[in-house]
C-alpha cells in the first residue's frame, strides 16, 4: 500500500512577524525583509523606492546597503525567505512523491492512487488559510516579469517540484521523465492545481464562498482529481472516489 501524503502536518508557513528560527523579527535586516515582502507584493520591484522600504522598516536608508548591498539584494533576500519558509513542505512533497512512485512501480491502479493523493495533499496545503497571500503576488510578478531572482526560483523551487511530478507522469505513460513531452505534460497537469491557489479570489467569487472549509476542499478535490488523472492518461482512476486509509 502506498502511504498517503500529508503536506499540512506542520503549519503551512511561519507567522509573518517571526524569523525562520521562530524568534520575533526585531533586527533591521529582518524588518527590511518584512517590509520588502509587503511593498514588493503591492508594487513590484521597480515600483518601490529604497526610501519607502527604509521608512516601512523603521531603519536608516543606509541599512539597505549595509545588509543587502542595495535594493536588488533585498529583493533577492525576500525571495529566498519565502523559499526557505516552504522548504520543509517542498522537500516532504518531493520525497513522498518519489517514494510513492517507486513503490507503485508499473501498477497503474497504484499510480492513479498516488496521483489522486498528490492532488488532495497539494490542495490541503495550497488552499490553507494564509498560505500564499503576499507571497503569491511576488511569485506571480516573477512569472510574468522575471528578474534576476527568477533563476533562483526555478532552480530551488519550481524545477525540483516539476522534476518529481515528471516521474509520476513518466510512470503513468511508461516513458522517460526527461522527454520534452513529459515536461510539458507535467507543467500542464500542475497548472490545473496552481490555478486554484493563484486565482483563489476568482474561485471563491464564482462559488459564492468566503473561504475554503474542509468540506469545500473535498468538493474542489473531487472535481479536479478526475481531470488531473485524465491529463496523465490515467482515466478517472480506480479509487479516486473512494476513501483510503
Amino acid at each position: 500500500m502506498v502511504q498517503t501524503i500529508d503536506l499540512i502536518s506542520a503549519k503551512a508557513t511561519p507567522e509573518p512577524t517571526r524569523s525562520r528560527s521562530g524568534k520575533q523579527r526585531h533586527g533591521a535586516r529582518e524588518r527590511l525583509i518584512e517590509a520588502g515582502r509587503t511593498l514588493f507584493a503591492e508594487a513590484g520591484f521597480s515600483g518601490v523606492s529604497t526610501r519607502a522600504l527604509a521608512r516601512a522598516a523603521g531603519v536608516n536608508l543606509s541599512a539597505i546597503t549595509y545588509h543587502f548591498g542595495g535594493k536588488s539584494g533585498l529583493y533577492e533576500a525576500v525571495i529566498r525567505d519565502f523559499l526557505d519558509e516552504v522548504a520543509t513542505h517542498r522537500h516532504h512533497l518531493i520525497d513522498w512523491l518519489s517514494a510513492a512512485v517507486a513503490t507503485a512501480g508499473a501498477d497503474r491502479r497504484q499510480i492513479a492512487n498516488v496521483a489522486a493523493d498528490f492532488v488532495r495533499g497539494f490542495f490541503a496545503m495550497l488552499l490553507s488559510p494564509g498560505f500564499l497571500n503576499d507571497r503569491a503576488q511576488i511569485m506571480l510578478r516573477e512569472l510574468h516579469n522575471p528578474s534576476a531572482a527568477f533563476d533562483i526560483i526555478m532552480r530551488e523551487h519550481i524545477d525540483p517540484i516539476q522534476d518529481a511530478l515528471a516521474e509520476l507522469a513518466a510512470a503513468a505513460s511508461g516513458r522517460s521523465p526527461h522527454e520534452p513531452e513529459i515536461k510539458l505534460l507535467t507543467h500542464a497537469a500542475l497548472g490545473q492545481l496552481l490555478a486554484f491557489g493563484f486565482a483563489r479570489p476568482v474561485v471563491l467569487a464564482r462559488m459564492g464562498w468566503q473561504n475554503f472549509t474542509p468540506e469545500r476542499l473535498n468538493q474542489v478535490t473531487a472535481a479536479v482529481v478526475p481531470a488531473f488523472l485524465a491529463s496523465l492518461g490515467l482515466g478517472r482512476g480506480p479509487d479516486c472516489d473512494e476513501g483510503r486509509s
